[in-house]
């Protein structure tokens, strides 16, 4: 197998639980993590791994140009920390620190062109997606604008997948989940954005996407899907939305109470 097929680049390690799934599949992985609590926790974790050869775990963020910036450590949700301030500074606890910076076009030169790269770096993901001189099969990014669907199409990804994070069984929360070379019922751009837009601006009942946060997936090249009709809505929609802001009222009213809070992701 080329050392390429063999290779992913994971920005945005946070905990390593993704990196900890790649490596189990038997790839190499070049991680990402701008925070520098977690990037040395990570190799502790993973020392094996790093003295295998297996990992390079890089303590810096990725940006527009070499340099340094500040970095907001979240002390509310670490997976909110970004070098986005309103990002970063959310639940009011967070400090500021400094940085080193690379670029996405930088890693590529020096570590070659991965099999998948899984992005979610909380608010720099259009700065890494600009900056992809060359391109994986497979990109995952969190999908928090539609335009970076139109950005991968003008770089050759022609079948996309929204891909609901809830959906994830026997992954820990937060994580990413499976590798996008998993996916066997690919979408055409029109059909993705569609479901992503209509769940993005209040009416899910016209998507086929259930409750939850989401990511975009999109593999290069191939022939263009033909259809670019949305797939039908989730049957029992508005039975499942009114359970769902059901619970969100209970969780509410429970921490209210006795102050416990189940710990989830942030949305996007």
């Amino acid at each position: 197998m080329p050392d390429h097929a063999r290779l992913i680049f994971d920005i945005g390690f946070n905990n390593g639980d993704d990196t900890a799934h790649y490596l189990a599949r038997g790839f190499d992985v070049v991680a990402v993590e701008a925070n520098p609590e977690l990037a040395e926790a990570g190799r502790r974790r993973f020392a094996d791994a790093i003295a295998a050869g297996r990992l390079r775990l890089l303590a810096v963020g990725v940006g527009a140009a070499p340099g340094s910036a500040a970095f907001y450590v979240n002390r509310t949700e670490d997976k909110w920390s970004s070098f986005v301030p309103e990002l970063g500074q959310r639940g009011g606890k967070f400090s500021a620190v400094a940085v080193p910076i690379t670029t996405m076009s930088a890693l590529l030169a020096d570590y070659g062109t991965p099999y998948y790269a899984k992005i979610d770096v909380e608010g720099y993901e259009w700065i890494c997606l600009k900056d992809l001189a060359a391109t994986p099969q497979y990109v995952s990014v969190e999908a928090h604008r539609l335009e970076y669907l139109a950005l991968l199409w003008t770089k050759g990804y022609r079948q996309f997948k929204v891909v609901n994070q809830n959906t994830h069984w026997g992954f820990p929360t937060g994580a990413s989940g499976p590798v996008s070379d998993t996916i066997t019922d690919w979408d055409c751009l029109e059909t993705a954005a569609y479901d992503w837009l209509h769940v993005r601006l209040g009416r899910p009942e016209r998507s086929s996407l259930a409750h939850g946060w989401y990511d975009f997936h999109a593999k290069l090249g191939g022939d263009e899907l033909a259809d670019g009709f949305a797939k039908p809505p989730l049957r029992f929609r508005r039975a499942r939305q009114a359970y769902w802001s059901a619970r969100t009222r209970l969780s509410g009213m429970v921490k209210s109470l006795t102050g416990y809070e189940r710990k989830r992701p942030p949305p996007g």
